[in-house]
């Protein structure tokens, strides 16, 4: 699921109480609090996860998978990173 498609969905659920942009900033925020530290991250999802949820459960779970596959990405990206720095 793409950025601007949780976007969208937060805000029309979320219409009468935030705007378009509200619901931008408070996602891209929580995905730059969730290239944090553990703690962090998981604060960020838990907040980002209550924003979502008049949204019902299905998608909540495109927003799990959402955010499952960017950490997945991100660990890939950091185990190629230190075995490339990997001396032979």
């Amino acid at each position: 699921m793409r950025s601007d498609d949780i976007v969208n969905v937060m805000y029309r659920e979320n219409f009468p109480r935030f705007s378009q942009s509200a619901c931008a900033q408070r996602f891209f925020n929580s995905e730059k609090a969730m290239q944090g530290n553990k703690i962090r991250r998981q604060i960020a999802f838990a907040e980002l996860r209550s924003a979502t949820s008049s949204v019902g459960s299905r998608r909540k779970k495109l927003l799990d998978d959402h955010v499952n596959e960017s950490f997945e990405v991100t660990m890939k990206r950091t185990c190629r990173n230190l075995t490339t720095n990997l001396p032979c």
